[in-house]
């Protein structure tokens, strides 16, 4: 094994040692041998009851490269999204999960979650990951150059007005789609999945110097009730998804997964306490955000009259609440100018994921909406590489009955052609598409999907389309 080279530090928030590539690779390797990280079978789309069990996809480390951090323009790329799921695993490692309902089979995987070995593992290759990661969204923050109690409350309102802007957009979407209901629910995972960690430590050493301080409890949205009646969290409770780590790992977008884990990151280190003061007053305005935006669509859905899916009343306390003055406030009593910087910092940089975040979902949900145009957008392409005898790169896979190919993404456009056997493949959790021989469809870089073999044998391929191949035919 190679050998940690010099220590020297680098820039405020980015201290790390030099390493080796070869190291980092091997250690990666290491970690995901553990055996809760094998792809998934077909029945573990959604896990039930089981925290340790994490499909990764190990067979993909091959393909991806942790070295240099991630741009804005492929954060959703494969390695943004392996590395986002192995991180997830590395913070929860150091979190109690137990399972409602044990068994020796849970147990067994529980011993292999929390094994030392793993976790040394995490530990090594943890701070790499957060690099390669985080990298631009740290670059892509905004720095103040004269901070005040009034400006960090200020861009507070103007970082909620882009919220709740982006969630209109949102809304025109997924209102106007066959898919309604299915992106509803997909919606849904996605919020119970970043609602997971909210109030796990969200606040807790704040709370405890502001009891030391006499100064009260923490207020607004960093309160542990925050968001725990939003509705998407009750269409979730109407449609049976479950409120538990993390059942719905496979549906996790990548930048779901960068939104929980610059929660958790900052919930570990007790130097990122004020920046995780300001990551969550922009998760709560995100929520309600939502919530404003989508409440007509989400009361059909969940209906009306005094049933428990009845819309909750509104109140002269619910937009204070979304406040975030009083947050602001206490950061600057108990951390001065320091605090008041590490504030904004952390509102920013939650502010940079969740733009990320609309625009993935607005990808996604784009792809689900028009799955027709897609299939036609494919068959143009793959007659255009018949009829102008055109060279392009290609992917043959032959896989056996109920072979499931853990949800993933592609670095690349790709088509997906069916030669033989059948193919069940989704995009969307609760959507299947089934595609028999000569069905082909378009897979946009980027973009989550995953799929199951339904007949004895199934071959495949998985032509590359590049850019001009895409401008002149697609």
């Amino acid at each position: 094994m190679t050998q940690l080279s010099n220590m020297a530090p680098e820039q405020k928030g980015l201290a790390l040692p030099a390493i080796d590539g070869e190291l980092m690779r091997e250690a990666a390797e290491s970690y995901l041998g553990n055996p809760v990280f094998r792809a998934a079978r077909y029945e573990e789309l959604i896990l039930d009851d089981n925290p340790y069990r994490r499909p990764v996809r190990p067979g993909d480390i091959g393909l991806v490269d942790f070295s240099a951090p991630l741009s804005r323009a492929d954060y959703a790329q494969l390695s943004g999204l392996m590395g986002h799921r192995m991180l997830l695993n590395i913070y929860d490692a150091g979190k109690l999960l137990l399972p409602r309902r044990p068994t020796a089979e849970k147990w067994r995987d529980y011993e292999q979650f929390y094994a030392e070995r793993s976790r040394f593992l995490g530990d090594l290759i943890r701070p790499y990951l957060e690099t390669h990661l985080f990298g631009f969204v740290r670059a892509g923050a905004r720095r103040p150059e004269a901070l005040t109690a009034a400006r960090a409350i200020g861009r507070a309102r103007e970082i909620t007005g882009d919220r709740s802007r982006q969630a209109d957009e949102l809304r025109a979407v997924v209102t106007s789609s066959p898919s309604r209901d299915a992106m509803i629910e997909m919606l849904a995972i996605q919020t119970v999945a970043t609602s997971l960690n909210m109030g796990l430590q969200p606040g807790a050493a704040l709370r405890e110097l502001v009891g030391a301080g006499g100064m009260g409890h923490l207020p607004g949205p960093l309160s542990t009730a925050a968001g725990s009646d939003l509705l998407l969290r009750r269409v979730a409770d109407s449609s049976g998804i479950k409120f538990e780590p993390h059942s719905y790992y496979q549906y996790y977008l990548p930048s779901t997964l960068a939104l929980m884990n610059y929660v958790n990151g900052g919930a570990r280190d007790p130097g990122r306490v004020f920046a995780l003061a300001g990551a969550l007053v922009m998760q709560s305005a995100e929520a309600y955000a939502l919530q404003d935006a989508l409440q007509p669509a989400l009361a059909e859905r969940l209906g009306g009259g005094s049933g428990p899916g009845r819309l909750p009343a509104r109140s002269s306390a619910d937009g204070e609440s979304r406040s975030p003055e009083s947050v602001v406030g206490l950061v600057e009593r108990v951390g001065g100018e320091f605090g008041l910087a590490e504030f904004f910092r952390g509102m920013e940089e939650y502010a940079v994921l969740l733009d990320v975040h609309h625009d993935e979902r607005m990808r996604q949900f784009a792809w689900i909406s028009a799955m027709p145009a897609y299939v036609e957008k494919a068959r143009r392409l793959q007659a255009a590489i018949g009829e102008h005898g055109l060279t392009v790169d290609l992917d043959t896979f032959v896989e056996s009955s109920e072979e499931c190919s853990t949800t993933h993404v592609h670095d690349e456009d790709r088509l997906l052609v069916i030669e033989s056997g059948e193919m069940e493949f989704w995009n969307c959790f609760g959507m299947r598409h089934r595609f028999r021989p000569g069905d082909v469809t378009f897979i946009p870089r980027h973009h989550l999907h995953g799929s199951v073999v339904l007949t004895g044998e199934c071959v495949y391929h998985q032509p590359v389309i590049t850019g001009e191949l895409d401008r002149r035919f697609g």
